[in-house]
């Protein structure tokens, strides 16, 4: 396991388990901080009156913590358990509407090994 120590009063924590849906990217702050992106595909089931039917939900990650390992160890294809904590952005898009963004920031994870 990677990251950082949780609170034991935080109440913002989200655990997701899922596939890396595309190569992470690794990105630079102007401040010259590393951090990582990457999508992390969610498999979920439900029912639709008798049948069982098959949901996938797509989790936008971001990992600040050891990004340049994270980046070198996982690729498209990993199997992840993480735990996040959500943080909504606001932003004002073209036609000046404001617009809200969610972003999950990764606190700790686990590489799943078959």
């Amino acid at each position: 396991r990677h990251g950082e120590a949780m609170k034991e009063n935080d109440l913002n924590e989200c655990k997701f388990s899922g596939t890396i849906s595309r190569d992470p990217e690794l990105k630079q702050t102007n401040t010259l901080s590393y951090f990582v992106k990457f999508s992390l595909e969610v498999v979920h089931h439900y029912k639709k009156g008798a049948e069982e039917i098959e949901g996938k939900t797509w989790i936008d990650c971001v990992l600040w913590e050891n990004a340049e390992r994270f980046h070198e160890l996982v690729k498209k294809g990993a199997r992840l358990e993480v735990k996040t904590f959500l943080k909504i952005n606001t932003y004002m898009d073209k036609e000046n509407q404001k617009r809200l963004s969610y972003q999950f920031n990764v606190r700790d994870y686990n590489i799943i090994h078959d």
